[in-house]
């Protein structure tokens, strides 16, 4: 579980960066995404748009919010630096689910306009000049993150047997297999402690 500041959580753009390792890198203050890129290691001093660099030539994500995040798919070997891409994605699912926990114990911000089930929400993954992917928040944790972040957040938002249940019934229903990282060794659905 990653350790961020509560003001990171509750910003609705520039919260954090993803660097090409899976390291979580969170905003704070006034600061914005321009601010922290211009001096990552490979970004001139002279770059004029050191974020958009950051994430096209050099493997970063940026993180807009907890829903919304910025990578360039189109490569796993930027300027000779591998990126580890499951390790990028692991880190946001374990960011977003993290935010849910803490909406539930905070309080949701002003501008997150959805209301009902969380893991519902909208879950926005955005590459440069291509389509915006989305997808919901359930599936996104569910999908990169690893079982314990799922549970977690199963757990903290009082996600009931039966709601659970209903969820993969829908995600089956749908033609979504369950990631095998979610089945036990006889091949069960497992979420959030439950044998479904």
């Amino acid at each position: 579980m990653l350790s961020i500041p509560a003001e990171t959580f509750r910003r609705a753009q520039s919260a954090a960066w993803i660097t090409p390792a899976g390291e979580f890198e969170g905003i704070t203050g006034e600061m914005m995404h321009d601010d922290l890129s211009a001096y990552f290691p490979g970004v001139a001093t002279d770059e004029d748009y050191p974020s958009s660099f950051a994430v096209e030539q050099l493997g970063y994500v940026k993180v807009s919010n907890p829903f919304e995040m910025l990578w360039n798919g189109g490569r796993d070997d930027h300027r000779g630096r591998s990126i580890d891409r499951a390790a990028q994605f692991e880190t946001m699912a374990d960011f977003t689910a993290g935010a849910l926990i803490h909406y539930k114990k905070r309080g949701t911000p002003s501008w997150i306009s959805g209301r009902g089930d969380p893991t519902e929400w909208e879950m926005r993954v955005l590459q440069p000049g291509r389509p915006i992917s989305r997808t919901t928040v359930g599936d996104f944790v569910e999908r990169y993150g690893a079982r314990e972040t799922g549970d977690r957040m199963y757990a903290a938002l009082g996600m009931s047997e039966h709601r659970i249940r209903f969820l993969v019934r829908g995600m089956l229903s749908e033609g979504r297999p369950p990631s095998p990282r979610f089945l036990d060794e006889g091949g069960k659905l497992i979420l959030a402690g439950w044998i479904i």
